[in-house]
């Protein structure tokens, strides 16, 4: 008897080529959850950066976004 349009059959083959990556987003998501609601729960509730340079790379992007500052690279003269 065969199937009608529309359905889908999952099959242990599908399964096998679905579930690892999967398993790697799921834990990969607990892990960083986690380490979130560490960091959260130790600093009062406030989102701290882990590293100084990730926070001068935000502190920067944010000013060029706030005066719509764009770059161009034109070679052999850089421009802005």
């Amino acid at each position: 008897m065969g199937h009608s349009y529309g359905e889908r059959n999952i099959t242990l083959q599908t399964l096998r080529f679905y579930a690892p990556p999967l398993a790697a987003t799921l834990i990969l998501l607990v892990v960083v959850g986690q380490a979130l609601s560490l960091s959260l729960s130790l600093n009062e509730g406030q989102f701290i950066y882990a590293l100084h340079d990730a926070y001068i790379h935000m502190s920067i992007a944010e000013n060029f976004a706030a005066h719509n500052v764009t770059f161009t690279l034109l070679l052999p003269a850089l421009s802005s």
